[in-house]
């Protein structure tokens, strides 16, 4: 399939070439058992992603996904910096690992 600059992608047929009649005669019927069961086919998609407005909702979409991500990082190490020692080491945790548990909270939650 090839893609013109204007961002569509051009429609592709693509046909057997076994003469038929309609209805099918026997022979037409041998003739497509011998050549194999080659249908015709249209394939008419298009390229999805490629004109500007497309590519601009993309980067505002990924612009958004960036900043909850970022927001779900801050509460969730604010959240873990507010316990003390002793409160941490009940949940099994240390205050050098905050950041590496905000991060995978934050980045693989949404992945």
């Amino acid at each position: 399939m090839q893609k013109p600059h204007n961002g569509f992608a051009v429609m592709t047929i693509v046909c057997a070439n076994i003469r038929r009649t309609y209805p099918p005669s026997k022979t037409d019927k041998q003739q497509i058992q011998e050549r194999g069961a080659t249908m015709a086919y249209l394939n008419t998609s298009a390229a999805q992603g490629s004109t500007f407005g497309f590519r601009a909702a993309a980067i505002f979409q990924n612009i958004a996904t960036r900043i909850r991500q970022r927001r779900i990082y801050n509460e969730t190490f604010d959240g873990l910096s507010a316990l003390s020692n002793r409160d941490l080491a009940d949940l099994g945790l240390h205050r050098c690992n905050l950041r590496q548990i905000a991060r995978e909270s934050a980045y693989n939650a949404t992945h």
